[in-house]
């Protein structure tokens, strides 16, 4: 018999069915179109609406979602799309008892831990650049009004102008952990020396203590909170996002569920999927390797914006980074241990040594990754390194289908 290639949706049709139910495969692949578009999505909104109006910046500053979802997430979608299909066609037709009830209730579980995460996370004090429109943003002077922030005259600088300040400066060194201020600090410990020192303040434009600058990130976040509060001032890609980001965290616990469970029933794959487990394990780990941007740009974006927003008004999310990376950092690692459970005894030693390595390096230079992180995936990005990005995606997901109708090509020439 000749070689077989599937195409793109080969693996819909029957072609490689390989003990998987066909409606499985359909469900997914909805499921994940879905996802997909809502990631490209909130993005193009965000270059519609601010096409010329500094759309690039708000990209950059907020990679986490503007710039990670439409490539790495979406890289991450083709990745886990075999693990995903296989995670449900084992729950609807082999785990016992009720596994079509778990997955069912399991789903619907997620789906509403999502709407509530997206609900708590759209509802902060504090709303984004961007959750303003063009016209609002600009309308802004600082304060005093008309104040000049390069000549150290203002007590808060226009929104337009920190904004500017904070890319520039973003691209010129690695991070900007040195100008983030303790504005609440521990009244158990000694005063912290950065809040007498005189450094520059991203949310006054000039060099100022400690003290000063916080009062000047209150007063430049509390404008923006009364910009949002007028109705007219909120943008068209705030809305867009509030309605879609319950689909951003679905992906995100979907992936952490379907990883942490194809892990546990481990057996039960190999014995029912035998033949898809090169492509789970290929998808798992470049799926793995995509979502840790995730938490990188996550708190790239906490750093860059966090110069100029202060503590954020008591807002949940900074409170959630941490968690996310801890999570999905041992979720990484859970995964790569499947992926490596089948080859030799050295070559596990050897990757969980490299993994070990891997974690203290991430603890001990924390504020080092962070700092590059802001560089070259946050505030610091130019267009060149976006479209390296892009063309990373678009090389990872032409190598999963490559390898893909490699996969079946061989499957076949057996089974003839």
């Amino acid at each position: 018999m000749g070689p077989y290639n599937p195409g793109l949706f080969g693996f819909l049709g029957n072609g490689w069915n390989m003990g998987v139910e066909r409606g499985s495969r359909i469900f997914v692949f909805i499921v994940f179109t879905l996802l997909g578009l809502t990631f490209l999505a909130t993005t193009g909104v965000l270059f519609y609406e601010f096409q010329g109006d500094g759309w690039f910046a708000y990209l950059t500053l907020y990679s986490h979602l503007f710039l990670f979802f439409p490539t790495f997430g979406i890289l991450a979608l083709f990745a886990f799309y075999v693990p995903a299909v296989v995670f449900t066609d084992l729950y609807w037709m082999h785990v016992k008892p009720a596994g079509r009830l778990r997955f069912i209730f399991g789903f619907l579980v997620i789906a509403s831990l999502s709407a509530w995460l997206g609900w708590l996370i759209s509802h902060g004090n504090i709303p984004a650049y961007w959750q303003l429109t063009p016209a609002a943003l600009n309308s802004d002077r600082g304060s005093p009004v008309g104040c000049k922030n390069n000549e150290g005259a203002c007590e808060r600088a226009p929104i337009l102008s920190a904004i500017k300040k904070v890319r520039e400066e973003s691209q010129k060194r690695f991070g900007l952990a040195k100008f983030v201020r303790i504005c609440t600090p521990d009244p158990l410990l000694e005063i912290p020396q950065s809040v007498s020192i005189e450094r520059y303040c991203f949310a006054s434009g000039s060099k100022m203590d400690g003290a000063r600058c916080c009062a000047a990130q209150e007063a430049f976040t509390g404008r923006l909170a009364e910009l949002y509060a007028v109705e007219e001032n909120r943008s068209l890609t705030g809305l867009v996002h509030a309605v879609l980001l319950p689909f951003k965290a679905f992906f995100l616990l979907v992936l952490f569920a379907v990883g942490a469970l194809l892990t546990a029933w481990r057996k039960s794959v190999q014995e029912y999927y035998a033949l898809l487990v090169p492509k789970i394990e290929r998808g798992v780990v470049v799926g793995a390797f995509a979502v840790l941007f995730f938490p990188a740009a996550n708190h790239g974006f906490l750093q860059s914006t966090g110069v100029t927003y202060g503590p954020y008004g008591g807002s949940i999310y900074p409170a959630l980074a941490p968690i996310v990376s801890i999570i999905f950092g041992a979720w990484a690692v859970l995964l790569v241990f499947f992926f490596f459970s089948r080859f030799e005894k050295d070559t596990v030693s050897m990757m969980r040594t490299l993994g070990f390595l891997g974690s203290a390096v991430a603890v001990f230079q924390y504020d080092a990754i962070i700092d590059y992180t802001v560089r070259f995936m946050g505030a610091g990005s130019d267009r060149i390194i976006v479209l390296i990005y892009v063309l990373l995606t678009a090389l990872g997901i032409g190598l999963l289908l490559r390898f893909g109708a490699n996969d079946a090509t061989a499957e076949v020439d057996r089974a003839s």
